[in-house]
């Protein structure tokens, strides 16, 4: 397992890697968030362990990332589900990434 909570990689498709599903889009709840454009998600994959991991575009790296992962030093993963993802700002605010 990685040592650092910040897990970069370049972009691949997941649905092939061995042990990994894609996921079917889901509904996450609807809060108050931030519409920033700068962070994108472009796909959720589920581990043969149950273990949701999205993955996330921005800032010009892509992220695999779970709750709790930061992707800056400014942004961390809250919440991850088979149909999208929360990430927080440092100022609290959030931002809402669902699947197209």
């Amino acid at each position: 397992p990685p040592t650092s909570r910040e897990v970069r990689a370049r972009a691949t498709d997941s649905a092939s890697a061995p042990g990994v599903t894609a996921a079917p889009p889901e509904s996450m709840p609807a809060t108050a968030s931030t519409a920033v454009d700068e962070w994108r998600l472009i796909g959720v994959a589920v581990g043969a362990d149950g273990a949701v991991t999205a993955i996330v575009r921005g800032q010009g790296d892509v992220y695999l990332a779970r709750a709790g992962d930061h992707l800056t030093a400014d942004v961390v993963v809250s919440e991850v589900g088979e149909g999208g993802v929360r990430l927080q700002r440092a100022d609290g605010s959030t931002i809402d990434l669902r699947l197209p």
